[in-house]
């Protein structure tokens, strides 16, 4: 059964932002190589889609300054960040020009450019972008990846950088008790 606008109640962007801080997404650096250097944004909505084809996907604000220098790049590197990037997670997410020059980048020719010891790197092009409200929906095909269980990644949740830690049985209403907050060194 679908609503119709008259009887779907109004959800404010406030609403809906409030609302989706609790629902905890890993924290990705989409980067790639263009003829003018590399390009790279922080990713909050990353997605699994499909095992067979492996397609990931994420939405991009339809206002980035990055997504059309990234949609030049032959292929995308996605970049998992691993809890002990909490500080460079920081100062990526910051709107500053040079926010990218100080990360740790792993480079190889003819590849996207991915953060050091991430906990998955996927390499990946682009099938279709999509409209979708105030962003667009970036599917991808995923042509190789690799993983590094070393470390937890790291997830952002209320609002805050946090890890993953051992599910258990009993949660607290106010927080979720299988996120740690990372420690803010700022």
């Amino acid at each position: 059964m679908s609503l119709t606008a008259a009887e779907t109640p109004h959800v404010s962007p406030l609403d809906m932002r409030t609302a989706m801080a609790y629902i905890p997404t890993p924290v990705t650096v989409v980067s790639g190589m263009t003829v003018d250097g590399p390009v790279a944004m922080v990713v909050g909505s990353f997605v699994s889609v499909s095992l067979d084809p492996p397609l990931i996907g994420f939405f991009v604000t339809h206002g980035s300054m990055s997504w059309p220098a990234l949609q030049q790049a032959h292929r995308l590197g996605v970049s998992a960040l691993a809890s002990h990037h909490d500080d460079l997670a920081r100062k990526l997410s910051r709107r500053a020009p040079d926010r990218f020059a100080r990360a740790h980048w792993h480079y190889e020719e003819g590849m996207p450019p991915f953060i050091r010891d991430a906990v998955v790197t996927l390499t990946c092009r682009v099938e279709s972008v999509t409209p979708a409200g105030d962003h667009r929906f970036v599917l991808c095909h995923v042509e190789s990846l690799a993983s590094d269980t070393s470390a937890p990644g790291m997830v952002f949740h209320d609002r805050a950088f946090a890890q993953p830690g051992p599910v258990t049985a009993r949660r607290t209403p106010a927080r979720v008790s299988y996120l740690t907050p990372l420690e803010t060194t700022d």
